[in-house]
């Protein structure tokens, strides 16, 4: 027995018109009660669709050992409770890691690993999807304990424990790990990128910094970061390839001087070095920050600072320097070939004085997007484009071409302290932005999302995240309208999130709050409930409506909206279809007919009609969105769209409150699924609302079953369905018909007809 599904579920949400809003999905409170050492490291999207999180929680003492979810001890795959690496009295605290894919509409974890036994620097963890669903990451670790020969020790979602042995256990000192996980949370292998510990005869714990990491589509990696000493990468044969840095004048080992190279590495998907890209001249400072790939093509922005020299190159090409620390940005290929390098200067703020802080690099709809923070300012070519006068710290975003880094627009917070951490393009001519309010005109106002203008004015803002002194995140995610934040709190606080009624406990001292956010318009039409559309009467203001849907395969879908949109506000990433007629196939001339089709034609202009129906195709699986950034709102009415035959009434009806399974059923209705349209077999599949149903019913009114499904046919496509034979038009005046109502011939020559009473142009004949 076949059994049909209709998979697809919608809800039209109303709210406040002509305005952009955010709907709460889920938000979490991670703590481990500590003084120190929670912190929000990163958030990245599966290949799976699922969404990796990483974070670190500290210890201050035994109680600070365990992780709390919603103030509930947290548990691994084995349900045991987790607990990270015991506070030492030789530390502030031990900053432990906590890696996890969630659940997207739960933010539940699917799987977890963390570490029991090494300090994660916060700044140096990063993460990138593999295409089978785990991911590679580059963690900073520091030696946890002075004489101990263990540098890290992990638990993977099974429970398997992986120790990494440390080279050097007489000192403290830090290494990178670079590592792979399975899309089940299992590791695969990691490799360990070494320093030298000393520098001049001093120590040097910590001389090299792994900012960035992304992946080539064959997943080779490359790390970019900073070095001030000599660097180690593992090579296949078991040895190692080193690199000097040379801007290292005056250093004595301090960590917090600003000072280095700048490297670029390529590893190969396993881990092992290819090759590696730096500068061969001797400046103050190079820094690599991010680095983001499309495709095999890579972008990368940096910071420098000479107070000497006026440029560096890198690749062969020149990086202008001032003594301000300005920025690049770079492209280059899987060769590591530098393509171009763009310098974008520093100006400084009111006291002369600069700092430049960058948080992101995305590539939005085409365009490069810098984000961070900025005390003063940048210029390009004698335009200026950020300006700050204030001696603290703002917020900035800088759109910057892809073709050969030139800045285009800049936007400014214009008060401190602020930072932005990650953009999004909306609405066509608008930047939504994400980022924190430590302090300045406006309070503490915790994490924000703002909105700019065509302009760059700043066009409005809402406190999505209230939890104390909030002055750091990870960067957002952005997926579609859903927008995932991490952002780390404290002082006691309790995290509040806007549109939630919840209340959440406080956690202890600092703890990182995890939430998602659907980015809303004046109306949005959405595949998580079940819920009718009821309006009665016609909108006749103007709305942003936006219909979302998840589309599982690229088959034939059934459309039935109550808004009119354009044929340019859907066509990049569906095909649509009018119906035109149900068509009945004699396929062996058998005067029997044997296949029957409904007959589509693609939409290639103007506009769909509201309540009318249609089928949509995605041209990709996931989910997809059609934006009417001007449409009319209609009454809800249930049309229909007449095919009979002579014979057969068939009948399409669009539908807002849907149909049960047990009216499915019982009046034998046909609905879309596979690309073919069938009759339920059971009383178990509902129809849900904004689709449309086939019936079809003899003159005589009673219910026909067609019990191979009616096929879907694109007008022109003869191929699309199958079909074989004669096509015959079960509408035509010319058709002849058998007195059962079956087409016998589509263009009236009754030659080839067997002896028998038949129909054509209502009339009967007798063929001898």
């Amino acid at each position: 027995m076949k059994k049909i599904y209709f998979l697809f579920v919608m809800t039209l949400v109303a709210l406040a018109a002509n305005a952009q809003d955010y709907e709460f999905g889920w938000g979490y409170l991670y703590d481990g009660p500590t003084k120190a050492g929670d912190n929000a490291i990163a958030i990245e999207k599966a290949a799976d669709g699922n969404i990796f999180e990483v974070i670190s929680w500290g210890s201050t003492e035994a109680d600070g050992q365990n992780l709390y979810i919603n103030s509930v001890a947290a548990t691994d795959g084995q349900n045991n409770t987790i607990e990270g690496y015991a506070y030492n009295s030789g530390n502030s605290y031990t900053a432990n890691t906590y890696i996890a894919k969630l659940n997207p509409e739960t933010g539940v974890a699917i799987w977890n690993v963390y570490t029991i036994q090494g300090y994660m620097d916060n700044s140096g963890f990063n993460i990138a999807a593999t295409k089978d669903g785990g991911a590679v990451i580059a963690m900073k670790i520091r030696q946890s304990q002075g004489a101990d020969a263990t540098l890290a020790e992990f638990v993977s979602a099974t429970g398997v424990h992986t120790t990494i042995a440390h080279d050097n256990s007489e000192q403290w000192c830090y290494r990178t790990i670079v590592m792979k996980l399975t899309s089940a949370g299992e590791i695969s292998w990691y490799r360990v990128i070494r320093q030298d510990d000393t520098f001049d005869g001093n120590n040097s714990s910590d001389s090299h910094y792994t900012y960035t990491l992304a992946l080539d589509e064959d997943e080779n990696i490359y790390i970019g970061g900073n070095y001030r000493n000599n660097l180690y990468f593992p090579k296949a044969d078991g040895s190692e390839y080193s690199i000097t840095a040379h801007n290292n004048s005056g250093w004595t080992g301090d960590s917090q001087k600003v000072i280095g190279d700048l490297y670029i590495v390529k590893l190969n998907s396993n881990g092992y070095f290819e090759k590696v890209l730096t500068s061969p001249e001797t400046v103050d400072a190079t820094f690599i920050d991010r680095i983001i790939a499309d495709g095999n093509t890579f972008y990368a922005v940096g910071r420098a600072a000479d107070a000497t020299s006026d440029s560096f190159t890198v690749g062969g090409k020149t990086v202008n320097t001032t003594s301000l620390q300005g920025m690049f940005v770079l492209s280059f290929d899987t060769d590591l070939n530098v393509n171009y390098a763009s310098t974008i200067e520093a100006t400084g703020a009111s006291d002369s004085k600069h700092t430049t802080q960058i948080k992101n690099l995305q590539l939005v709809n085409g365009s490069l997007y810098i984000s961070g923070g900025v005390k003063g300012g940048f210029k390009q070519n004698e335009t200026t484009f950020i300006s700050t006068s204030s001696t603290m710290i703002e917020g900035f975003s800088l759109k910057v071409s892809v073709d050969n880094g030139t800045v285009e627009k800049g936007y400014i917070k214009g008060y401190g302290i602020t930072s932005i951490f990650g953009v999004n393009e909306i609405n066509d001519d608008k930047l939504l932005t994400i980022g924190y309010y430590m302090s300045g005109s406006k309070g503490a106002l915790g994490c924000v999302a703002d909105i700019y203008a065509a302009d760059g004015t700043l066009e409005s803002n809402k406190q999505l995240v209230s939890f104390g002194t909030v002055a750091t995140m990870a960067c957002p995610l952005f997926d579609g309208d859903d927008i995932y934040i991490q952002n780390r709190g404290g002082s006691n606080a309790a995290p509040s999130f806007y549109d939630c009624a919840d209340t959440y406990q406080a956690g202890t001292k600092w703890g990182v709050a995890l939430s998602k956010y659907t980015l809303s318009y004046a109306y949005r039409i959405k595949d998580d409930d079940h819920i009718a559309y009821t309006n009665s009467a016609d909108d006749d203001s103007q709305q942003a409506i936006k219909y979302v849907r998840t589309f599982n395969n690229t088959e034939w879908q059934a459309l039935y909206i109550p808004f009119s949109v354009s044929y340019d506000e859907w066509s990049d990433d569906f095909e649509v279809t009018k119906i035109n007629n149900v068509l009945m196939y004699d396929t062996n001339s058998d005067g029997e007919v044997d296949e029957t089709a409904l007959e589509i034609i693609k939409v290639k202009s103007g506009s769909l009609i509201a309540n009318h129906p249609y089928l949509i195709k995605a041209k990709t699986t996931g989910k997809k969105s059609i934006i009417a950034t001007g449409a009319t709102l209609v009454a809800a009415e249930n049309n229909s769209i007449d095919c009979s035959s002579t014979e057969f009434k068939f009948t399409v009806t669009g539908t807002y409150d849907g149909v049960s399974g047990e009216d499915m059923y019982t009046n034998g209705y046909y609905a879309l699924s596979a690309g073919s349209l069938y009759a339920p077999t059971s009383s178990e599949n509902a129809l849900y609302p904004y689709r449309w149903y086939l019936s079809v019913e003899s003159r005589g009114s009673q219910v026909i079953s067609i019990t191979n499904g009616i096929k879907i046919r694109v007008y022109g496509e003869d191929d699309a369905t199958d079909i074989n034979g004669v096509l015959i038009n079960s509408t035509s005046s010319e058709a002849i018909y058998s007195v059962d109502g079956r087409v016998v011939s589509k263009d009236g020559n009754a030659s080839n007809l067997r002896s028998g009473l038949y129909i054509k142009g209502g009339k009967k004949f007798l063929v001898k």
